[in-house]
């Protein structure tokens, strides 16, 4: 069976579950609720999620709620791949590698704590179907030595060979920027290999998220912490659609806040910063999100990638309410950090 025809019977049976995206009904339900267990009684009897819920007697608590969404997007994209060969079962590969990056940072943040790392286990949402890393050999570690030669013979190895116990306590987000720039890098390159009207949107899709991340990951790092611009630059994602590389160098040098933001609106051609800070990742989600609904954008592998992204914004929104009800706030609150409702 070839790529092209694995592809299409991947699509029909992305379109027999679209029922799991939430629909207009669904958000307006989510929104009058106003304790965090009747959201995650409504979810966990929605079709297609109860599986991804632990059995329990207790009260189910937030993190439940997102450990739960989590691993049934991991099940999702695992579905696809059941129907995938060659190169489009290599991406999936890679986008899994998203989950194994949060659970190895999971576990690097238990080891800095001294935490036991039976401990983290139950937090793994990984694919244990594919996964890439010795997660069994890696929680009998006692340390970060100990972790990273574990590493070894995995494309991780390379960038956290040298990380020690200091550099968690002191510059944790140098290694889960390392990572990042490792996903996404792996990503570009495997897209690289798809069929040509796949790679395209493919390679797009990527793009305009890199742009988004550089652009939040840029602005916060000059206004909130003390990072040099060439240590910006070398820790921003160098895959973007909008932002090539000579644009993201502006963008990092910019003389101020004003020159930035005009530049970021001009690059991206949309309005950016009418918001106030706590509100910007979710005005460039929703940016990325109204690119996967443009018409070049849902043909062929976009359909599928598109999918699971608005699947995982989805999540973020319903986690959103949930942190909305729990700190009180009124549903028209709420509804200013949802990517979904507007």
């Amino acid at each position: 069976m070839n790529d092209f025809i694995c592809y299409h019977a991947i699509a029909a049976k992305t379109q027999s579950r679209k029922h799991i995206l939430l629909n207009p009904a669904d958000w307006e339900q989510l929104l009058n609720f106003s304790t965090t267990e009747q959201i995650i009684n409504f979810i966990k009897n929605k079709e297609g999620y109860k599986e991804y819920f632990e059995p329990s007697t207790e009260q189910f608590h937030r993190h439940q709620l997102e450990l739960a969404l989590e691993k049934l997007l991991v099940g999702e994209v695992e579905r696809m791949m059941h129907y995938m060969t060659a190169h489009y079962k290599k991406l999936f590969k890679v986008i899994l590698m998203k989950y194994e990056i949060h659970d190895l940072q999971l576990i690097f943040r238990g080891i800095s704590k001294g935490e036991s790392l039976n401990l983290v286990y139950p937090y793994f949402i990984h694919s244990t179907k594919f996964e890439n890393l010795p997660f069994e050999k890696i929680v009998e570690c006692k340390n970060v030595k100990e972790v990273v030669e574990s590493l070894q013979n995995t494309i991780f190895y390379k960038p956290l060979k040298n990380l020690s116990k200091e550099d968690l306590k002191t510059r944790q987000w140098h290694m889960e920027m390392q990572m990042n720039n490792l996903l996404y890098k792996s990503l570009y390159e495997q897209a690289s290999w798809l069929e040509e009207t796949d790679k395209e949107v493919m390679l797009r899709i990527i793009g305009i998220k890199v742009d988004c991340i550089n652009i939040e990951w840029i602005y916060r790092a000059k206004k909130y912490y003390n990072i040099s611009n060439e240590e910006i630059l070398l820790f921003s994602l160098n895959q973007g659609y909008k932002i090539k590389y000579n644009s993201l160098k502006k963008l990092v040098y910019a003389e101020n806040s004003q020159q930035f933001k005009k530049m970021c609106e001009q690059f991206m051609n949309t309005t950016i910063f009418d918001f106030e800070d706590e509100l910007l990742e979710k005005c460039l989600n929703k940016i990325f999100y109204d690119s996967l609904n443009k018409k070049e954008n849902m043909v062929g592998i976009g359909s599928l990638i598109g999918y699971i992204y608005k699947l995982e914004m989805e999540q973020k929104d319903v986690v959103a309410i949930a942190e909305g009800l729990r700190y009180k706030l009124s549903h028209e609150e709420i509804k200013t950090y949802l990517i979904n409702i507007t």
